[in-house]
């Protein structure tokens, strides 16, 4: 299994639930994946990550293993977040998605 990560935060990037068509049609709509099966197609997923507008950084998306990833330690790196109840500073994991982050509101109103 492989991931596309930030080469600079080591964040995995996810992708899916985006709906894709020329505007006559709407494709289905695909789950959020952070795991490729192969290596050739968590490239194709890099490359297409690289080349969006939305991200200022080029060629920060790159291919690892799953192993790979482990063995650096990127899936025990954690950043500093704010509690939105309380207001004290926490320890999240890298990869901690928005909902379910101590410091969104979305959290919160579950």
């Amino acid at each position: 299994m492989f991931y596309v990560i930030n080469s600079e935060t080591k964040q995995i990037q996810s992708f899916g639930n985006r709906s894709a068509g020329d505007g006559r049609r709407r494709l289905r709509r695909r789950p959020l994946q952070s795991k490729f099966p192969y290596r050739k197609v968590a490239e194709r997923y890099a490359k297409m990550a690289n080349q969006n507008d939305y991200h200022d950084a080029t060629n920060c998306y790159v291919v690892m293993s799953v192993d790979e990833y482990n063995e650096r330690g990127y899936n025990q790196m954690t950043h500093k977040v704010r509690n939105l109840m309380t207001g004290e500073m926490v320890d999240e994991s890298i990869n901690t998605p928005w909902s379910c982050s101590v410091a969104s509101e979305s959290y919160w109103s579950m």
